[in-house]
């Protein structure tokens, strides 16, 4: 029964781990793209759902090319590196008993005060926590990046007068029609900018229109 709820508790743990670094990661990157355009996020404010997607779908090329080292790591640890240095200790008590004194050394001797050896492992421990948070931070930094670059590459389509008619948007703002590039969306309100005066406007999600530039109608009949 205890082993039951351990593992009940362990896979909550893991979804709560799980989602808030999805909201993090999708948040960071969002902090990214607003800076450079200079949008305001209290706005352009997303709702949790729309969060967790963005942060899903962002975290997975980088998910994969980690899991894929991961696998090629473990894959030269076990079939390489292992059996390598197994025969290396095998063929050498010098090397054996440096590999020991090592070993000792981090772990503590069965001799050791018990206390010694707790404090050796809280030590291991710590060190794991300190891995696992600075590359939690290196993440974010990463997908802040990320953001930042997907802004500046924007700017300079909107600054090159690279922008196609179907790329931008019709959108009605105080009873003028005016055709906007759009920039991102939050939960009620868009941000769109007009490529000839550089100005940004926002407007509600539902208050635009675009034109469908897609295969012909003769070529669907077909």
């Amino acid at each position: 029964m205890s082993t039951h709820r351990s593992s009940l508790f362990d896979s909550a743990v893991t979804l709560a781990v799980t989602t808030a670094f999805f909201y993090a990661i999708s948040t960071a990157y969002y902090d990214g793209y607003f800076g450079p355009l200079h949008l305001d996020a209290n706005v352009l404010d997303r709702n949790v759902q729309q969060s967790l997607y963005r942060g899903f779908v962002i975290s997975l090329t980088p998910t994969l090319i980690g899991l894929l080292i991961y696998a090629c790591g473990c894959a030269f640890y076990s079939h390489v590196l292992l059996p390598v240095l197994n025969d290396w200790l095998r063929h050498s008590r010098w090397c054996k008993r440096q590999f020991l004194k090592l070993k000792h050394l981090c772990l503590g001797r069965e001799k050791d005060p018990e206390i010694e050896r707790s404090q050796k492992k809280h030590t291991l421990t710590a060190f794991l926590y300190l891995g696992i948070f600075t590359i939690l931070i290196l993440s974010l930094q990463y997908f802040e990046r990320k953001g930042k670059e997907v802004a500046v590459a924007d700017l300079k389509t909107i600054e090159s007068s690279a922008v196609q008619a179907s790329d931008l948007v019709t959108v009605k703002i105080d009873e003028k029609l005016m055709q906007l590039l759009p920039l991102v969306c939050g939960a009620r309100n868009c941000a769109g900018i007009d490529p000839k005066t550089k100005v940004i406007y926002y407007f509600p999600q539902n208050g635009h229109s675009y034109q469908f530039i897609g295969t012909s109608t003769n070529q669907m009949a077909d």
